[in-house]
């Protein structure tokens, strides 16, 4: 140690630079331990459900294109999202209106 270095009482080391205990913080912990508990991670995808990972599908080709960068090629990534959607409308996808507009998008 350094003659700088000295030692408080408690035993930690008095280096200048102000610093507060966690344990003022436990309290907290306890409270967000038991908000925690009752947490559900959401579930992106459902296995009983394929027109979901359609959409995910038929979503990236749109922002691909909207961004104007297309995933594979913008021929491509057209061939894919009609071939996507017409799929997505065969398993009554609940958001036919919105991957329509998409649709109309992706056209020109």
């Amino acid at each position: 140690m350094s003659p700088h270095d000295k030692t408080d009482a408690d035993g930690a080391q008095s280096d200048g630079v102000p610093y507060k205990s966690a344990t003022d913080k436990l309290p907290i912990y306890a409270e967000v331990r038991q908000q925690l508990a009752s947490f559900q991670e959401p579930v992106l995808l459902h296995a009983d459900n394929p027109h979901e990972r359609l959409f995910v599908a038929l979503r990236l080709l749109y922002e691909g294109k909207s961004a104007g960068h297309p995933i594979v090629s913008a021929q491509e990534d057209k061939a894919l999202f009609e071939r996507y959607a017409t799929a997505y409308a065969a398993a009554q996808g609940p958001q036919r209106a919105v991957v329509d507009q998409w649709k109309r998008f992706m056209a020109r």
